[in-house]
């Protein structure tokens, strides 16, 4: 089990909202390590919806970005769905590694920016895809060392496709999916950059000393890109629809 934390190596409350075990595994098939996600008790995922779910995943540009956890396969067996994603050694997820843990504060804007151009690189993908990632959180952003630059770590979004499977029949849409992403990309650099824990229901005035810490001890250029993302979540929260599209670039 990869879960190692798991009482009694049961399956755990996930935040995909059932209960979950994950596991590194082994294919008889070619030998490859993967990682195998269990969701117990779901009634909402059919088999075609999984086979879908893996077409729509499985192409060229999601299967090799660098800042995607590739998904294989999904597939339901015994009242349960399991998703078959890319396995990677001695990964933490980025909530472990920089806001369960020590660290200076404030973290160096060069590394903030860093986490920043990688996600939008890989938000941009999905997007161009016509997919959605349903919201990236520190928990599901997996950070693994660069092998081309030591001081450089990677980061990857994991749990890929699995929200896209969960609320498949919901018909949310998808314009709004993927501002959802953006307005959550924009959390997760202000959770970082304060180590300020930021959802939709944060209460603005601890937005507003997110924002207050950010212009006092970063450039105006990263205060104003989540800024902007802030007035994204704003028009979101107050009912707005997106509308055009939401290809935007990095830094």
């Amino acid at each position: 089990p990869l879960d190692k934390d798991r009482p009694n190596n049961g399956p755990v409350s996930s935040s995909f909202g059932y209960p979950s075990s994950v596991f590194k595994v082994t294919s008889r098939d070619d030998g490859q390590v993967y990682c195998l996600r269990r969701l117990d008790n779901v009634r909402c995922v059919s088999h075609k919806i999984a086979a879908t779910v893996t077409e729509q995943w499985n192409n060229g540009p999601l299967m090799h970005h660098p800042g995607i956890s590739q998904l294989y396969r999904c597939f339901v067996s015994q009242r349960a769905v399991f998703f078959l994603h890319h396995y990677y050694p001695g990964a933490v997820t980025l909530q472990q590694q920089y806001l369960d843990s020590d660290h200076p504060s404030p973290l160096p804007e060069s590394f903030i920016w860093s986490v920043a151009t990688q996600l939008v690189s890989a938000l941009c993908t999905v997007h161009t895809n016509n997919l959605a990632c349903h919201c990236p959180r520190p928990n599901h952003i997996l950070c693994t060392p660069d092998n081309d630059n030591p001081d450089r770590l990677c980061m990857r979004i994991n749990s890929i496709a699995i929200l896209n499977a969960l609320e498949f029949e919901v018909q949310k849409p998808l314009l709004d999916l993927q501002c959802e992403d953006v307005c959550c990309l924009g959390r997760v650099i202000l959770y970082i950059a304060t180590r300020t824990p930021i959802s939709l229901g944060t209460a603005g005035e601890t937005l507003r000393h997110c924002k207050t810490f950010v212009a006092q001890n970063y450039g105006l250029e990263l205060h104003g890109f989540t800024t902007s993302l802030g007035l994204m979540r704003r028009w979101i929260g107050q009912g707005g629809r997106c509308r055009g599209s939401t290809r935007w670039g990095g830094r």
